[in-house]
C-alpha cells in the first residue's frame, strides 16, 4: 500500500443526499481521501432497500454498497431543533456541504448555504436537483428514468421504428454524481485562491443534455431530429452489432480504409466495388442490406475467433459482453477493477475509475451501517454521554441500526 498521503486528506465532506447522484459525489470525494459523513434520515438512506428481485442475500442492497464505501453514518430526525442543529454543528466543521432535496427545503429547514456560510465562509455548497434551482418546474421531482424521458435520451434510444428505450442503468444519475464531484473539486481549488467557499449548482437534466451534446449540436444546426438506430451509430456504417457462431461482436468501420481493411479480413473484397455500399452516405442508407451481407459471413465463427482476427487486420471489434463474462474477463482482473471491500459481511464492487502514479484510492472500509458513527461523531462535536443519552431519548438522533433487509432475513 503506497505511504504518499491521498489528495483530499484532511478535507471534510458532509453528505445529506439520498439514493445515487449525490452519494456517488461523497464516495468519489472519501476515495480520494476526504472525511465524508453521510447524514441520513432515522429510516436510512431509502437506497438502502433498493434491489433487484435476484437479491436473494440479506442485509444492506448493493446499490447503497455500490456508492457509500469509505463513509461515516449519522442518522438525525431533521425534523427536530436539536437535529438540525447537529447539522449546523457538522457544518461550521466541513470543507464541503452536498444536498439533494428539491429545491427550497434546506431553506425551510435553515440549512441552505447563507446560514451555514454565515458561520463558516469557506464551506463549498453543492446542490444536486432534478431540474434546476430556478424556473417553473424546478420544484419537481426527478429520478433517473424521468430524466432520460425528458431530456430525450430515450427519444434517440431504440430500435429503428419501434419505441423509444431508456439506457440499461441509471446512467444520468452516476454521470450526475462524477459531474457534482468533479465541480466541488474545482470549488475547492478557488477556495484555495481565495480563501472563500462557493454555491455548486448541478441539475440531473443539465448532465443529460451534456451527455448528448454532440447530437444535440447537429439538431441545432440542422433542425434535423436524430432517429432512433438501435445499436448502430447514426452517422456511420458499418458500425453496429452482429451476429457469430455463439454471439454477438460490434465492429465499428468508420474510416474508408477500415471498411477496406473490413471486406479484406471477412473475405468478401467485391463488397467494396458494390454499388449500395460505394461512399459512406451509401453505407448508412443501405445498412440494413449491408448488415445482412456482412452477419453471413460472421456467423460463420466464433465471437472470440472474430474479435482476435479482426483486431490482428486493424479493425475496431468488440464482444458483447455479460457481467457474468465481465468477471471472468482476463483484461478486468489485470487492471484490478473490481475490488474487494471489507465490512461486517464484506463485498465486491467496481473500484474508483482514475488511477494515479504516486498512491490508489483505498477501497479496503465498506459503506457503513446506519448511524454506525452517530456516537463518534456527536462526541467529536463536543456533546456529552449525557446530551447523547437524552438526543437518543427524544428520537432526535439515533445509533447503529439493524437493516430492515437484514431483519427480515431473520
Amino acid at each position: 500500500m503506497s505511504t504518499v498521503t491521498p489528495p483530499l486528506t484532511g478535507i471534510r465532506v458532509l453528505e445529506l443526499g439520498n439514493l445515487l447522484a449525490a452519494p456517488c459525489a461523497g464516495m468519489i470525494l472519501a476515495d480520494l481521501g476526504a472525511d465524508v459523513i453521510k447524514v441520513e434520515a432515522l429510516a436510512g438512506d431509502p437506497a438502502r432497500e433498493l434491489q433487484t428481485a435476484a437479491f436473494t442475500g440479506t442485509g444492506t442492497s448493493p446499490t447503497f454498497l455500490a456508492f457509500n464505501r469509505n463513509k461515516r453514518s449519522i442518522a438525525i430526525d431533521l425534523g427536530h431543533d436539536g437535529g438540525r442543529e447537529v447539522v449546523r454543528r457538522l457544518a461550521a466543521r466541513a470543507d464541503v456541504l452536498l444536498e439533494s432535496f428539491r429545491p427550497g427545503v434546506t431553506q425551510r429547514l435553515g440549512l441552505d448555504a447563507s446560514p451555514l456560510r454565515a458561520v463558516n465562509p469557506a464551506l463549498v455548497y453543492a446542490s444536486l436537483s432534478g431540474f434546476g434551482d430556478t424556473g417553473p418546474q424546478s420544484t419537481r421531482r426527478g429520478v433517473d428514468l424521468v430524466i432520460q424521458a425528458e431530456s430525450g435520451i430515450m427519444a434517440v434510444t431504440g430500435e429503428t421504428g419501434g419505441p423509444p428505450l431508456k439506457v440499461g442503468f441509471t446512467v444520468v444519475d452516476v454521470a450526475a454524481g462524477h459531474v457534482m464531484a468533479q465541480a466541488v473539486l474545482a470549488a475547492l481549488i478557488q477556495r484555495g485562491r481565495t480563501g472563500l467557499g462557493d454555491d455548486v449548482t448541478i441539475s440531473l437534466v443539465d448532465v443529460a443534455l451534456h451527455l448528448q451534446a454532440a447530437p444535440m449540436t447537429e439538431y441545432l444546426a440542422t433542425g434535423s431530429l436524430p432517429p432512433r438506430s438501435g445499436n448502430a451509430a447514426p452517422m456511420t456504417s458499418p458500425a453496429d452489432m452482429f451476429a457469430t457462431a455463439d454471439g454477438h461482436i460490434v465492429i465499428s468501420a468508420y474510416l474508408e480504409r477500415h471498411w477496406q481493411l473490413l471486406c479484406q479480413a471477412l473475405g468478401r473484397p467485391e463488397l467494396v466495388a458494390d454499388g449500395r455500399f460505394a461512399s459512406k452516405v451509401d453505407r448508412v442508407r443501405n445498412r440494413h442490406q449491408l448488415g445482412a451481407e456482412l452477419e453471413s459471413v460472421l456467423v460463420t465463427r466464433t465471437s472470440a475467433e472474430w474479435v482476435e482476427g479482426l483486431n490482428e487486420a486493424g479493425l475496431v471489434v468488440g464482444t458483447v459482453k455479460t457481467y457474468a463474462d465481465i468477471e471472468a474477463d482476463a483484461q478486468v482482473q489485470a487492471m484490478g477493477t473490481i475490488v474487494e471491500v471489507a465490512g461486517e459481511k464484506g463485498y465486491r464492487t467496481i473500484r474508483l475509475p482514475a488511477r494515479f502514479g504516486s498512491w490508489q484510492p483505498d477501497h479496503a472500509r465498506g459503506a457503513p451501517g446506519r448511524g454506525a458513527d452517530t456516537e463518534q461523531l456527536l462526541r467529536e462535536l463536543g456533546y456529552t454521554d449525557e446530551d447523547i443519552t437524552q438526543l437518543v431519548a427524544r428520537g432526535t438522533v439515533a445509533g447503529a441500526m439493524r437493516d430492515p433487509i437484514e431483519a427480515k432475513g431473520g
